[in-house]
């Protein structure tokens, strides 16, 4: 989401996706061009990820260099001008792509710390959801893996192009398992008598339990605790416990 909103800022073509073409762009840019601090600094006792100060300092350093046009002055654009802009484009990108990653390996590092204090067998990291596409993110992640003694696994790239994939991927598994929901009724007659069945959407749906490390601690403002439910973490276990 935040590889996304980036390429728009930039006006970069979204056919293909965000994260894609920031990647592609961040390889021409200087990654130390512009001073974007790392998210959550003052925060470091968790393993919480939030981008939303990044997309904002992101945002006002593409106001800053990148004064909008309109589409006849675009037109009367010389191509050392253009080319000046590519430029900027390219280090903006690369300084956002720069501290996305550290704040990934900063978290990614104290969780690993914590699983291998909870689980010392633990041997393996698995990378996976779109981000995992990211040829720098698997690099960098795979050495903070390789440093805590353990390998990086990630699934094919081309499963990695759409978080659909990913959730399809688990939604069979479950299916595998006998965890589902049955389908809605569709009969006339009982739609006719509005008792027709719903499935349960559930769009905040948290996927792992509050480690005890910070059970009395206050989560970040940036995580919407309304209309949310039990993780999935804990209900699958109370499913798998019945079973």
């Amino acid at each position: 989401e935040a590889y996304d909103k980036v390429a728009r800022l930039l006006g970069l073509d979204l056919s293909r996706g965000g994260g894609p073409v920031v990647e592609e762009l961040a390889r021409k840019g200087n990654p130390k061009k512009y001073r974007f601090k790392v998210p959550m600094q003052k925060k470091k006792d968790d393993c919480h990820f939030s981008f939303a100060g990044l997309k904002t300092a992101t945002r006002m350093c593409v106001e800053a260099n990148l004064p909008e046009v309109n589409p006849i002055q675009a037109a009367l654009k010389t191509e050392e001008a253009k080319r000046e802009e590519e430029v900027i484009k390219a280090d903006i990108a690369a300084s956002f792509q720069e501290v996305a990653i550290r704040h990934l390996e900063e978290r990614t590092k104290r969780a690993l710390q914590w699983a291998k204090e909870e689980c010392p067998e633990i041997r393996h990291l698995v990378v996976s959801g779109g981000v995992a596409s990211n040829l720098e993110v698997r690099k960098r992640l795979g050495a903070v893996a390789e440093a805590a003694g353990m390998e990086m696994r990630c699934p094919p790239i081309k499963l990695c192009t759409d978080n659909g994939a990913m959730v399809a991927w688990a939604g069979i598994a479950n299916l595998e398992k006998g965890l589902y929901q049955p389908a809605p009724v569709l009969d006339p007659e009982i739609m006719e008598a509005k008792a027709v069945e719903y499935v349960d959407v559930n769009p905040r749906w948290p996927l792992g339990v509050k480690h005890r490390r910070y059970e009395d601690q206050k989560p970040p403002r940036s995580v919407k605790l309304k209309k949310s439910r039990m993780s999935l973490t804990e209900e699958t276990r109370l499913r798998d416990s019945a079973l």
